[in-house]
């Protein structure tokens, strides 16, 4: 074991020790896992290529690819999510229930927006710079050219 791995494994050993006893990590490993196969189920359906004449097709895999269709009914993981999402935050509501709404509402905004601000700078980037360029976004990702 590498000692860059070895400092990451003791990091997380760390962070566990210090997590609540009445932690379900059961419940917190569904959580991660939906997360994780949410995100690398999603990575191949836009698949952008620049073609020779310029063109920047991002099209949808499942209008490609008929297995992949069926790979949607296997990978049903968003209702997993939710169910063990509203499972592990229950406690938090009942320790926060004297806050007022307002400041849980701000508190929770501030910690699943910040976050995004970069994916959506860096997507309006796209979204602004692209067709200055001339180049001509398709499919998923603006509208489609007809075929000649």
């Amino acid at each position: 074991m590498s000692a860059a791995s070895s400092r990451r494994w003791g990091s997380a050993r760390a962070l566990a020790e210090r997590t609540p006893a009445g932690r379900n990590r059961y419940a917190e490993f569904l959580r991660a896992a939906s997360i994780l196969v949410v995100i690398v189920g999603h990575r191949p359906v836009i698949t952008p290529w620049l073609s020779p004449d310029g063109i920047f097709p991002a099209d949808h895999l499942l209008t490609r690819s008929q297995p992949g269709r069926w790979l949607t009914w296997v990978f049903q993981v968003i209702p997993v999510f939710f169910a063990v999402g509203g499972y592990a935050s229950a406690p938090s509501w009942a320790t926060q229930r004297d806050t007022p709404y307002g400041v849980r509402l701000v508190t929770r905004l501030r910690r699943l927006v910040l976050p995004a601000l970069p994916l959506l700078c860096d997507i309006s980037w796209i979204a602004l710079v692209l067709p200055a360029t001339g180049m001509v976004l398709t499919g998923a990702l603006g509208p489609r050219r007809e075929a000649t």
